[in-house]
C-alpha cells in the first residue's frame, strides 16, 4: 500500500507568494492601463446653450465621468460638434487637439496653442471643419506656436472694429515627427480677422508657414508674411482681400510670399516688400484666360524693395494648348504708384518672354515676343505653320476676326500616327478636332479672337524622347510660280470645256 508524502510547509508559502504576485501584477497592469487611458483626455460638446460651466463637459472613453474643470490644459482632445461654447478666460492648449466641427467657440480673451515635445500627441492642433466657427470678436487673439492650425470648411470670425487677430509663431522646436515650426492651413472656409501675422513671435531661426489652397482670407488691417520672426506664406488658390500686404518687417527676420500658379485672386490696398522680404512668382499651367500667374492687384501703392523672382520652370511646354487674347502676364498692377527697386532679381523664363516694368500703367508684366516663333496665315480659312518649330514652341495664327480656321503642321519622327493623334487630341481637348496623315497634323475648328489672332502652344517632350518634332511646312505650300501654273492650267481647262 502506497501513500503520498505531504509537501513541506515552505512549498505552500511559495505557491501563495506566486499567486499573490500574479494578483499584484494584474492590479498594477489595470492601474497602468487606466493611467494610459487618461493620458489624453477626450471631451465633447454636442448640446445647445453655453458650455462654459465645467460640469457641462462629459469625458469620453471607457472611463466616463463628469469633468471637474472646463477643458483647457494639457494632453486633451476637445471636440465641439454643435451648440455654443463661450470661454471668458484665456484658453491654453498644450500638447492638445481642438476640433470645432459644426459648433461655435467664442473667445472673450485668447487662445494659445503650443507643443512642448513631451506629450502623447505628435503635435498640438486646431481643426475648423463642417461649418465650425471660432469667434474672436471680443479682442481675442489666437497664438499658435509649434502647432498645426487647419481650416477646411470652418470660419474664424471677428469684429473689424476690435483689435484681435491670428499670430502664427515661428519655432525651432521639433515634434516627434521631426517637423519644425508652426503651420496654418486654409483649404476652404474663411479667415475673417483684423490682422494675420505669420512669424510675429517665436524663437531661434524656426519658420512659421501659411499655406492657402482655397477659401477666403479677409484682413482689415495687415497681413504680415514674416514679421518679428521668420514667416513664409504660400498662396496656391482662393480669394485674398487685404488692407495691407506686408512682406517682412524692415530690419527684422526674413519674410517670404510665394504666389504659385494662376488660381488665386489677390486684392490689397497697399503692397510692401521690405529689403529683407522675398516676393516670388511661380508659374503654373495656362488657365482658360491664358494666364500662368496670379496677379496682385493693388488699389493704392506698391513698393518692392526686397528680393524678387519669377520662374516658368514649372510650366515647361507639355502637350498642346490653344489660346486667344493678349498673352501678356501681369504680375503686379497698382492703381497709383508702383515702385520697383528690388534688392535682387532672378528671372527663370522660357524663350520669348521678358520681364518689364510698365511705369505709365504701374504694372510689372511678362511680355511675349511672337516674332521669335512660327506663324501661319489662315486668312483663307486654313494654313500651314511656317518658321521656327521643333519639339516645343508657339505658332501665331493670323486671319479674319472671330473666324473658325484649320491649322496644319508638318512633323517628323512619328512611328504610330494614330497614337500621336490620340495623344494630341487628349491634350488639346474636344473643342478642337485633331486629324493626321503620313506627315501632317491638322488642328480643326480653331476660333480666332476679335483681332483675328490665335496662339498654339506645343511641347512634345512628354510624348517622345526627342525624336518627334514639328517642322517648317514650306514644302507643303506651293511656290508663287506653282500657283501661277495651277491657275493657268485651271483657266485653260475651263476655256477648253466652254469651247467644246
Amino acid at each position: 500500500m502506497s501513500h503520498t508524502t505531504p509537501p513541506p510547509q515552505s512549498t505552500y508559502f511559495d505557491i501563495l507568494r506566486f499567486f499573490a504576485g500574479v494578483v499584484i501584477s494584474l492590479v498594477a497592469f489595470l492601474a497602468t492601463s487606466a493611467i494610459a487611458q487618461t493620458e489624453k483626455t477626450n471631451y465633447t460638446w454636442n448640446g445647445g446653450g453655453n458650455a462654459e460651466t465645467p460640469g457641462a463637459w462629459d469625458e469620453l472613453g471607457n472611463w466616463t465621468t463628469t469633468a471637474t474643470v472646463a477643458p483647457t490644459g494639457t494632453n486633451e482632445e476637445i471636440t465641439i460638434g454643435s451648440g455654443y461654447v463661450t470661454k471668458s478666460e484665456s484658453v491654453t492648449l498644450e500638447n492638445s487637439i481642438l476640433n470645432i466641427s459644426g459648433g461655435v467657440l467664442k473667445l472673450n480673451n485668447g487662445l494659445n496653442v503650443s507643443f512642448t515635445n513631451n506629450g502623447p500627441l505628435s503635435s498640438s492642433s486646431v481643426n475648423l471643419t463642417n461649418g465650425g466657427i471660432l469667434d474672436i470678436s471680443s479682442k481675442a487673439c489666437i497664438i499658435a506656436g509649434n502647432s498645426v492650425f487647419t481650416i477646411d470648411g470652418g470660419t474664424i470670425k471677428s469684429d473689424p472694429n476690435m483689435w484681435g487677430g491670428v499670430n502664427i509663431h515661428s519655432s525651432s522646436a521639433q515634434n516627434e515627427q521631426g517637423k519644425i515650426g508652426s503651420l496654418l492651413e486654409l483649404k476652404s472656409g474663411t479667415i475673417d480677422a483684423p490682422y494675420l501675422s505669420i512669424g510675429q513671435g517665436g524663437a531661434g531661426d524656426g519658420v512659421a508657414t501659411f499655406n492657402m489652397t482655397g477659401g477666403n482670407l479677409v484682413i482689415y488691417q495687415t497681413f504680415h508674411a514674416g514679421d518679428w520672426r521668420n514667416g513664409t506664406a504660400n498662396i496656391y488658390g482662393g480669394v485674398l482681400e487685404v488692407n495691407e500686404l506686408a512682406i517682412a518687417r524692415e530690419g527684422w527676420y526674413n519674410g517670404t510670399l510665394n504666389i504659385n500658379g494662376s488660381k488665386a485672386i489677390i486684392n490689397t490696398n497697399t503692397l510692401t516688400a521690405a529689403t529683407n522680404g522675398n516676393l516670388n512668382f511661380i508659374a503654373g499651367e495656362f488657365n482658360a484666360d491664358g494666364n500662368m500667374f496670379s496677379t496682385i492687384t493693388v488699389r493704392n501703392t506698391a513698393n518692392i524693395l526686397g528680393a524678387f523672382s519669377v520662374s516658368m520652370s514649372n510650366s515647361a511646354y507639355n502637350g498642346v494648348t490653344y489660346l486667344t487674347g493678349d498673352l501678356t502676364q501681369t504680375l503686379i498692377s497698382a492703381t497709383n504708384t508702383l515702385t520697383y527697386t528690388p534688392k535682387s532679381e532672378i528671372c527663370t523664363l522660357l524663350d520669348g518672354w521678358t520681364l518689364e516694368l510698365n511705369e505709365s500703367d504701374n504694372k510689372l508684366v511678362l511680355t511675349f515676343d511672337e516674332s521669335q516663333f512660327a506663324f501661319a496665315d489662315v486668312t483663307s480659312g486654313s494654313g500651314f505653320a511656317l518658321g521656327n518649330l521643333g519639339t516645343e514652341g508657339w505658332v501665331t495664327l493670323n486671319g479674319k476676326k472671330d473666324a473658325t480656321v484649320d491649322l496644319s503642321m508638318a512633323y517628323s519622327g512619328v512611328e504610330d500616327v494614330e497614337d500621336f493623334v490620340m495623344w494630341l487630341q487628349e491634350s488639346i481637348g474636344n473643342d478642337v478636332t485633331v486629324r493626321g496623315s503620313e506627315d501632317v497634323i491638322t488642328f480643326e475648328n480653331l476660333v480666332l479672337d476679335g483681332e483675328g489672332k490665335g496662339y498654339l502652344n506645343f511641347g512634345l517632350s512628354a510624348y517622345t524622347d526627342g525624336n518627334v518634332s514639328f517642322v517648317d511646312g514650306s514644302n507643303h505650300v506651293p511656290e508663287p510660280a506653282s500657283w501661277a501654273l495651277l491657275i493657268l492650267g485651271a483657266t485653260a481647262l475651263v476655256f477648253t470645256r466652254r469651247k467644246r
